[in-house]
């Protein structure tokens, strides 16, 4: 892989494409396209082969990023955060969704707010991955999220949004406060009985759920990405949900 992608003249490495400019279209160029697809193939291969090891300790998912401080496309890696993502060739550590940079270390997001688009693209690779904190899973557990998805699915997106709303940044930098403990609880539990409003659309969340559920009557690997989007949804990690079928 290393080989093959230093035939890229204008690379020195083989974790980056470097541009010329900010924003240039670079869709066109055969050399980025050469460069992507054996990128694309190699970090795909890596990270189903990290999930099978279940190492907590390299799980990290790659992908490939534009880095406004190396100006390239590199090989970035996911390492637990809600929208941040680092640079392996900076170590820049900056949001997948509108690259805003890391300003203040914080244990919930890498930082004291989050971007909602990033947390989108990252919460899609946590689930096709079946990253998060919880690596070992139980019949009990899923007795009870099945429960969850039939009946508290509309409760569980109306806490969520609600605590997501709460720690969302505007593009523009505004100065804030840190976020303490005490305000963390009382935004969890405000944002649980605001997630109780939602309370009147379990009956017609209801039919969705029975569908989305029910091919996982027939694939038990299936239902485990149902199970871990309700998992990673509000508890990111880099742990690999094993799967039994896995190996």
């Amino acid at each position: 892989m290393e080989q093959e992608l230093n035939e890229d003249k204008n690379n020195d490495n083989n974790d980056y494409f470097k541009v010329d400019y900010k924003n240039q279209d670079v869709s066109k160029i055969p050399a980025f396209k050469s460069w992507y697809e054996r990128t694309d193939k190699y970090i795909k291969k890596e990270n189903i082969a990290r999930g099978k090891a279940h190492d907590i300790y390299n799980d990290h998912i790659l992908l490939i990023a534009f880095c406004d401080t190396c100006l390239s496309y590199v090989i970035c890696s996911y390492e637990g955060h809600f929208s941040y993502i680092k640079c392996t060739k900076c170590q820049t550590y900056f949001c997948i969704g509108c690259s805003r940079k890391q300003q203040r270390f914080n244990k919930y997001n890498g930082d004291e707010t989050l971007c909602i688009k990033g947390y989108l693209k990252l919460f899609y690779l946590r689930t096709i991955y079946r990253r998060s904190e919880l690596i070992r899973t139980h019949p009990k557990f899923h007795i009870l999220h099945i429960f969850f998805c039939l009946i508290i699915t509309p409760l569980y997106l109306g806490f969520i949004s609600n605590v997501m709303g709460f720690l969302f940044h505007p593009k523009k930098e505004i100065e804030k406060d840190k976020l303490g403990k005490k305000k963390f609880l009382f935004i969890f539990i405000y944002s649980i009985f605001r997630g109780i409003l939602m309370f009147p659309y379990i009956i017609l969340f209801l039919p969705f759920m029975i569908i989305l559920l029910l091919p996982g009557i027939f694939s038990y690997k299936y239902y485990l990405y149902i199970y871990i989007m309700y998992i990673t949804a509000i508890w990111p990690g880099t742990g690999s949900l094993e799967n039994v079928g896995d190996n």
